[in-house]
């Protein structure tokens, strides 16, 4: 039996108008398609909908990166900080960490981990039992089966 839960389709329809711009003619034939630039309208519009760019992707992910970056960013005590709030959201949750401090806090530390390129979407509790965590990439990851 296969597990599909947590899975999304996304489907981009590109119209004629869409492909006369890429092409620039009027006349658009099937053997002239690239799949390149297809797979690049794709890639634009399903990043539309979850609100980033292509650039984010490579936002930095483990725990000593994300030390490392701060460090190259910040001096040494804005660093500390934004380090122990990204290991707290990590550890405890954002909901969490975010009932113990100010609104205005909590969302100026979380922008400031945002500009620095700091992604904590995968972040979550290291004490709970079952931590199935997939680290989910729609452009690079192979479908695959979860059991």
């Amino acid at each position: 039996m296969f597990k599909i839960d947590g899975y999304v389709r996304f489907e981009c329809e590109i119209k004629k108008k869409k492909l006369k711009s890429i092409y620039s003619t009027n006349f658009i034939r099937i053997r002239n398609l690239n799949y390149e630039e297809l797979k690049r309208v794709w890639c634009e519009e399903f990043m539309k909908i979850l609100k980033f760019d292509v650039s984010e992707m490579k936002k930095v992910k483990q725990k000593e990166s994300v030390k490392e970056r701060l460090q190259t960013i910040y001096n040494n005590r804005k660093a500390n900080e934004l380090y122990n709030f990204y290991l707290a959201i990590k550890v405890d949750s954002e909901k969490s960490v975010k009932a113990g401090m100010s609104k205005a806090t909590f969302y100026r530390k979380r922008s400031e981990l945002k500009k620095a390129g700091i992604d904590f979407t995968g972040c979550f509790k290291i004490y709970e039992e079952e931590t199935n965590i997939i680290d989910f990439n729609p452009f690079v990851d192979l479908e695959r089966e979860v059991l």
